[in-house]
């Protein structure tokens, strides 16, 4: 009997250690309450956000990167854009300007031409009027002589026919005749040829 109940206790000394062994065990299997495996779980899922976020904070950085050098070469065309379009105005100012000139002198050069031109017309033109009232009044002057020789010779003639048809002559036929002589010979330096030589005839 005591045999076995030695054995009982020894048996029951060995489930004891057993179960402290197990309990042992689950202890250092269990972690702030979770098992290796949990904290694995645990660890695998928090380390994928984990990695989603530096990878976003990393990608982040690049696109920033990316960003300012794309704004650097921005500015830059835009500089140089502007520096072209400044040097382009410029030229186009400058060929504006060189164009401008020709164009006045040009100018200049058409007016002095037709400056000159409208001189020498109004020369022409005063030289014209200058001449026209020459003859006009050489006309007029021709015409005033003509018309004196005329009235001239119509008076003479008139006399003359007056004289010759008066019947009551008293005065001598001698004196009549140097009457008639010293008026023709009168009237004879006054008239032109052909009315001298119309007088001739009418005498």
């Amino acid at each position: 009997m005591t045999n076995k109940a030695d054995h009982n206790q020894s048996e029951a000394g060995v489930v004891d250690l057993n179960i402290i062994s197990n309990e042992l065990v689950k202890s250092k299997k269990k972690c702030c309450g979770l098992t290796v495996n949990d904290a694995l779980k645990l660890c695998s899922s928090a380390l994928v956000p984990l990695m989603i976020g530096v990878l976003s904070v990393v990608f982040t950085i690049l696109q920033l990167q990316i960003a300012q050098k794309n704004r650097e070469k921005d500015l830059q065309i835009a500089n140089l854009t502007r520096q072209q379009d400044y040097e382009i105005a410029e030229l186009r100012r400058q060929q504006d300007q060189n164009i401008s000139n020709q164009l006045r002198e040009k100018d200049l050069q058409i007016a002095n031409l037709t400056r000159q031109q409208d001189y020498l017309i109004a020369e022409q033109r005063r030289q014209q009027d200058i001449e026209l009232a020459r003859e006009q009044r050489e006309q007029e002057r021709e015409f005033d002589d003509r018309r004196q020789k005329d009235q001239v010779l119509s008076s003479y003639l008139k006399d003359m026919s007056d004289m010759l048809l008066q019947t009551n002559i008293t005065v001598y036929s001698e004196t009549r005749s140097t009457i008639f002589r010293a008026k023709t010979l009168a009237v004879i330096r006054q008239l032109d040829p052909k009315r001298n030589a119309f007088l001739i005839q009418f005498l």
